[in-house]
């Protein structure tokens, strides 16, 4: 039975792993991003001489 079943789940496996890594390639640039936009929002707060 486990010879049945092996193959399936190294696939299914597969399939997982592939989706972790894209989800931290996508939290990283998602990271990037938000820190450029708070850098912009900075620089336009200072550039506004805001309170």
């Amino acid at each position: 039975m486990w010879e049945e079943i092996r193959p399936r789940l190294g696939t299914h496996f597969d399939k997982i792993n592939e989706f972790a890594t894209s989800l931290t390639a996508t939290a990283a640039a998602l990271t990037d991003q938000d820190s450029h936009n708070a850098g912009a929002v900075t620089a336009v707060t200072s550039s506004l001489d805001l309170p």
